[in-house]
């Protein structure tokens, strides 16, 4: 990119600002992308230093994007004043103008509220961090998410769900009854 222009006014070189288009009176008329026109300027909502390319360091609560642009994570939509003024679903505008995850099934948030790390009893948590509904009678589940163990009453099948135990049942063996308590007999 040109980082200068020749001024029809000064009638010399000027350097540029970064992101402006000029017009023939040496005004900055549009900008480029990543910048937004506002005010006779090219800025980046949010950004702290930036360069004609785009933004390279940005302020908190932004981040630096893929674009060099700056975002709060997880926001869809700003107000005038840039804070965040909506939340991506399953994430709840905070009085801090942030988006923090809103998982009524989640136990225990990482510390920035954008993780679960546990969840309610039946429910596991995601590769995003969210709880999905698994297995209301599991009581723990592996890393993939497979029941391992089940509730007292109940026990772990060959499907990985737990199915309720007959009570005349001593010893399950593969999800069918292998030895019944005294005085019984298998179906």
């Amino acid at each position: 990119m040109d980082t200068y222009y020749y001024s029809n006014k000064l009638n010399r070189c000027v350097k540029k600002s970064p992101g402006c288009e000029y017009d023939c009176n040496d005004t900055c008329v549009s900008c480029r992308a990543p910048f937004t026109y506002q005010s006779g300027k090219c800025l980046i909502q949010g950004c702290l230093r930036f360069d004609d390319d785009g933004c390279y360091q940005c302020k908190y609560p932004f981040a630096l994007t893929k674009q060099k642009t700056c975002a709060i994570a997880y926001c869809t939509s700003y107000d005038q004043d840039g804070h965040c003024a909506s939340c991506q679903q399953g994430y709840a505008l905070s009085s801090d103008f942030l988006c923090k995850l809103e998982d009524q099934n989640c136990a225990q948030y990482d510390e920035a509220r954008t993780t679960c790390l546990s969840c309610v009893k039946g429910y596991r948590v995601d590769s995003q961090g969210r709880c999905q509904y698994a297995d209301q009678y599991c009581s723990n589940f592996d890393e993939t998410g497979i029941c391992i163990n089940c509730d007292r009453l109940y026990f772990l099948n060959p499907f990985g769900k737990c199915q309720l135990r007959d009570p005349q049942c001593q010893i399950y063996t593969n999800g069918m009854c292998s030895q019944c308590r005294d005085y019984y007999f298998p179906k």
